[in-house]
């Protein structure tokens, strides 16, 4: 009989990472899963980064990147400076940033 990841994760890293594993594997079912995932990050953030936590965890937020994992949100903490002044860059903008839809008037033609 095999023996689940969670539960080898759990034996060799603890409980924390243990969570962590379990939230990014199910966070895509929503629920209890997705707010467990965003408290992990935050809670990751705010232990890397004290002063700056929120702020971090709003801009990643901002572009739909929740993820507890640890070794990323501890690289994205070290390099935030570098990464928010590559987002507010002309290049970013205009490669990677889709320009609103153009609206449409419909007119009721009698």
């Amino acid at each position: 009989m095999s023996k689940s990841k969670t539960l080898a994760i759990l034996k060799q890293s603890g409980v924390l990472n243990a969570l962590r594993y379990v939230a990014d594997k199910k966070a895509h079912k929503g629920r209890i899963y997705a707010l467990l995932q965003k408290l992990l990050m935050l809670l990751t953030l705010y232990h890397l980064d004290k002063p700056r936590a929120y702020e971090i965890y709003r801009a990643l937020r901002r572009y739909n990147i929740c993820v507890a994992d640890f070794s990323f949100l501890s690289y994205f903490a070290k390099e935030y400076d570098n990464v928010k002044q590559w987002l507010d860059t002309k290049e970013f903008k205009e490669i990677y940033i889709l320009p609103p839809p153009p609206i449409i008037y419909l007119s009721s033609a009698a």
